[in-house]
């Protein structure tokens, strides 16, 4: 009797999760996915990132060191709409990889039946 309301139990759990997936996860994960791709192509109209990335690592070369100096002086000689935009996509970017993460450990624990398990007392 025990093991089938467990496992009754993580079924309704999974479907739970499916639904959460479908209205709650989804459609927040694609707007930031289109908020992103507007940020980052607005960027990349704005800076050259090609000449960016060459210095960077003509200043790698050299003093290893010297590319976050290097950095933080590209970064502060910026218009402030490119900063901005920089902060912004910093700011999605973790959004979104905590976003993910959240999700696939969810689906983790769901998928292994981690909350149907029988308590320990």
């Amino acid at each position: 009797m025990e093991k089938t309301s467990n496992r009754f139990r993580g079924e309704i759990l999974t479907k739970i999760y499916k639904v959460w997936l479908t209205r709650k996860f989804l459609p927040i994960f694609i707007a930031e996915i289109i908020i992103l791709s507007a940020v980052i192509y607005g960027l990349a109209r704005l800076v050259f990132f090609k000449k960016v990335i060459e210095n960077a690592m003509r200043m790698e070369i050299v003093n290893a060191s010297g590319i976050f100096k290097y950095l933080a002086l590209a970064f502060a000689r910026t218009p402030m709409l490119t900063k901005t935009l920089i902060v912004a996509l910093v700011i999605l970017l973790a959004l979104l990889v905590r976003l993910i993460t959240q999700g696939i450990l969810r689906w983790i624990l769901v998928r292994k039946n981690y909350f149907g398990k029988p308590d320990s007392r």
